[in-house]
């Protein structure tokens, strides 16, 4: 999993909280939404974690680069805004899910082992 978010401090809490979960193994960190684009590159991952604001690009750009050179890594994005901006930006860059930060605690596990994937619809979970 690669986690691309501008707070070095979220990403540090984000992968203490991630190294307690068994199959879940962080490979790399991005400020930026071309290093997170980079980042993903070198390492190919299953998963990438993008915030949705971030600079030079932000996750929206981050994701569709990122689906474009590999599709089958699973892009989930995160962002302090509210799940309906969320929502359209999964649809319009074919992230494959979506969490806001505030819900990471209870979502976010399942979403990176792949056990629920938002497909933008607040309803609708698929297994």
């Amino acid at each position: 999993m690669v986690l691309a978010d501008d707070s070095a401090a979220f990403r540090r809490t984000l992968c203490a909280f991630l190294a307690e979960i068994p199959g879940i193994c962080v490979v790399g960190e991005a400020a930026d939404a071309d290093e997170a684009v980079a980042v993903s590159a070198s390492t190919s991952p299953d998963v990438v974690l993008l915030d949705l604001v971030m600079p030079r690009g932000g996750g929206s750009s981050a994701a569709v680069r990122i689906k474009s050179a590999r599709p089958s890594t699973r892009v989930i994005l995160v962002s302090l805004l509210g799940q309906r901006e969320l929502a359209h930006a999964t649809r319009t860059t074919g992230a494959d899910a979506f969490v806001c930060k505030a819900d990471i605690d209870d979502e976010l596990a399942s979403l990176v082992l792949g056990r629920e994937i938002s497909r933008g619809d607040s309803d609708a979970k698929e297994t």
